[in-house]
């Protein structure tokens, strides 16, 4: 039984350090790739 709960806590682990590297990446491309302050939207006809 101990055994089993070892192995939940493990792939809960490995799930969460695998969505946080996802947001670190995410968030970092966000940053590198931020629109500039006086850019238009992208389908704005005005």
């Amino acid at each position: 039984m101990l055994n089993a709960l070892w192995f939940i806590l493990a792939g809960m682990a490995i799930v969460f350090a695998t969505l946080g590297l996802l947001l670190v990446v995410m968030a970092g491309l966000n940053r590198l790739l931020a629109p500039k302050p006086g850019a238009k939207a992208r389908g704005d006809s005005t």
